[in-house]
């Protein structure tokens, strides 16, 4: 279940990011060789990521939320995994790991579609078709509630509602006969509502 919202998924960006960078400092491991330059690397790489990323918090809206979302879990695994894949989990891997977990936790729990798009796109009315459906794709999600309008008057509608269903009761009496009876010819009988002229 996807529960936090891009701007949410904005700021947490920006904070591990810089917390990535600033990471091999701030926990001691910074010796110039692959346990400090994974995480800044990775830092750098989600900063530059969320400055083009299709949500509120960016400059340019160049990439798409699910393509972020997706860099996320992949630069979550690999930061996750660097102190084993580049053999450095003697010296230090909890950094590592736990930052990686939480940056494929937040990839995993955001929502895939910018909110401000899924506002914006509720408050556009959309025009509607002959038939009342509005244009587009995906005018309408699982959910939604949908108001068709009627001209006819509620006792107009029991009326017509009333008629068919003495039609189809004619219909089935007719066939039960035809069945009981199959030598005997219809075509002079009539359906209700029918006058001889």
């Amino acid at each position: 279940m996807r529960v936090i919202p891009t701007k949410v998924h904005g700021v947490l960006d920006y904070l591990s990011g810089l917390l990535l960078i600033a990471s091999p400092w701030l926990f001691d491991f910074a010796n110039g060789g692959a346990a400090q330059w994974v995480p800044v690397l990775v830092g750098a790489t989600i900063l530059l990521v969320s400055l083009v990323t299709d949500y509120e918090l960016s400059v340019a809206k160049l990439v798409p939320m699910r393509t972020h979302l997706a860099l996320d879990v992949l630069s979550g695994a690999l930061l996750a995994a660097s102190p084993w894949l580049f053999g450095f989990s003697e010296l230090v891997y909890w950094p590592h790991l736990l930052l990686g977990v939480a940056e494929i936790g937040a990839g995993l729990l955001t929502r895939q579609v910018p909110d401000y798009r899924v506002s914006s796109a509720a408050a556009t009315p959309q025009e509607p078709t002959p038939g009342g459906v509005p244009k587009g794709e995906n005018s309408y999600q699982a959910g939604d509630v949908i108001e068709i309008e009627d001209d006819r008057t509620s006792t107009e509608a029991q009326r017509h509602m009333q008629n068919d269903e003495e039609l189809d009761a004619h219909v089935r009496d007719k066939e039960r006969q035809r069945a009981a009876n199959p030598t005997r010819s219809d075509s002079a009988e009539h359906l209700p509502g029918q006058h001889d002229s």
